[in-house]
């Protein structure tokens, strides 16, 4: 079996990598963690390929700690969590 290319490229340590295979290449505008030096980066695929790379954090202490959560805030991320769970076992959305 052919190993994949990377197609993310992080800012900090220069290691090329794949997206967890539950992220949806064709289509996925979110964070991702590099697996060497575990900085967050915010990326943007479409088609496969990298439209879109920032940098977010190295590491907990590069977020901002006055961050205060809704309990809207709380339902939207169990929407997601619970999307993302459907996706990793079913492959699709269900969109």
């Amino acid at each position: 079996m052919k190993k994949k290319e990377g197609i993310i490229q992080c800012h900090l340590c220069n290691e090329v990598f794949q997206p967890h295979e539950c992220i949806n290449t064709d289509k996925y505008d979110g964070e991702v963690k590099c697996p060497n030096c575990k900085a967050l980066l915010s990326i943007k695929l479409v088609k496969g390929k990298l439209e879109k790379r920032k940098f977010v954090a190295k590491d907990k202490k590069d977020i901002t700690k006055d961050i205060t959560l809704t309990a809207e805030d709380y339902e939207e991320i169990a929407r997601a969590k619970e999307k993302n769970d459907n996706i990793c076992k079913t492959g699709h959305s269900g969109e």
